[in-house]
């Protein structure tokens, strides 16, 4: 994820710039999973072939939330405490902790009622 990380905050941090907005190909291969490049697809890159590039303007919220969910992944893989991961959206941070709980004991059974004798 570092490396997807890493575009979306430099896309983010540097709205305007254009060297952030267009990536070779080349330089992404054996660092970018092919769900990486679709993730990015979905944000609004286009593939010109030898780049994908992104058209200029606010990148807008869909990069906000997918940095967002990004960092959680992180955060949860390295075994970071999710309630950091985003102290301005509680709600989310509640979704995934209770997504990514180890505590679930599982199902619980359910106790059979007593079988009267005739």
């Amino acid at each position: 994820f570092s490396v997807l990380q890493r575009i979306l905050t430099n896309v983010i941090a540097n709205p305007g710039e254009g060297k952030y907005r267009t990536l070779t190909k080349s330089k992404l291969e054996g660092k970018l999973s092919p769900i990486g490049i679709q993730i990015l697809m979905a944000l609004g890159f286009t593939d010109m072939g030898e780049a994908l590039v992104l058209p200029s303007g606010n990148p807008g919220d869909d990069f906000l939330q997918a940095k967002e969910l990004l960092d959680c992944l992180t955060m949860s893989a390295d075994g970071e405490p999710i309630a950091e991961v985003d102290a301005e959206d509680a709600e989310l941070a509640e979704a995934l902790r209770l997504s990514m709980d180890d505590g679930d004991p599982g199902p619980t059974k359910r106790p059979r009622p007593n079988e009267e004798d005739d």
